[in-house]
């Protein structure tokens, strides 16, 4: 038997090759290691440019999809909501997508594995307390979880998780109560789980996608892989104002000198 993964490298690779004049590629960079996405997007590049083909390329993936496609359609709720430049059209999606100070609802989402006993069902960013709209590199953050039981009843041993990708997918922080121990025993039907980021945020400005999970004794019981993306802005990471991009993820340092 072969995984979803596995079959949709193998459905790409035959596509691919078959030479068709319009090549519909689905969410195909969602499997896979960053490999095999690469040698799909070099395929993909292929396919337009020197073959010059059409690809109907589907995808979340923001920037493959700034890479590939001159034109772009946003779908909402299965219906066209913008056509146009990619550029336009990735900047509309993101304005209308934000980060907000009153949180993103998840209770209704419908793209999560799992969910029949607890849910995912908000997100918000905390600074200093207070919820806020924009993520700066440097500043101290929280993120917060809202949670709950569909049996209205308190929940034992949850835990939760959280990832950071680049929007390209590259994978890059994993935040889990597992890891510090600190699952906790007994938790209410409903609740907020936080996670404080206790270090300056070191991710430099870009577009990143959050993804969650709640566990329930070691057991994954609902993950949404794009819970929701968010535009990190260039801040001063080191307070001198030099504002560095040199590398995707800044470090707090100091540097001293020896006699020898």
């Amino acid at each position: 038997y072969y995984s979803s993964g596995m079959y949709v490298r193998l459905a790409f690779s035959v596509a691919a090759h078959m030479e068709p004049d319009i090549l519909l590629v689905d969410e195909v960079l969602a499997v896979g290691d960053a490999e095999f996405q690469k040698k799909c997007l070099g395929k993909m590049d292929e396919v337009t440019k020197t073959a010059g083909r059409t690809i109907l390329f589907v995808s979340h993936n923001m920037a493959a999809i700034q890479s590939l496609c001159q034109k772009t359609i946003l779908l909402e709720n299965g219906k066209i909501k913008k056509i146009g430049d990619t550029k336009e059209v990735v900047a509309h999606y993101l304005k209308s997508n934000p980060l907000t100070s009153s949180g993103v609802n998840l209770k209704e989402r419908k793209d999560r594995i799992g969910g029949k006993k607890i849910k995912i069902v908000s997100f918000h960013v905390e600074e200093n307390g207070k919820k806020v709209d924009e993520i700066y590199t440097g500043g101290i953050y929280t993120f917060c979880f809202g949670y709950e039981a569909m049996d209205g009843k308190p929940i034992k041993n949850l835990g939760c998780s959280s990832g950071i990708e680049r929007d390209s997918g590259e994978y890059l922080v994993l935040n889990w109560t597992r890891l510090t121990k600190q699952t906790f025993s007994v938790a209410p039907p409903k609740g907020i789980i936080k996670c404080k980021i206790n270090q300056k945020f070191p991710l430099i400005m870009g577009l990143y996608n959050i993804n969650a999970g709640l566990w329930i004794n070691d057991n994954r019981e609902d993950f949404i892989k794009n819970l929701i993306m968010i535009e990190v802005k260039r801040g001063d990471f080191y307070n001198n104002g030099d504002l560095d991009t040199l590398s995707p993820i800044s470090l707090e340092q100091d540097w001293q000198l020896e006699k020898t």
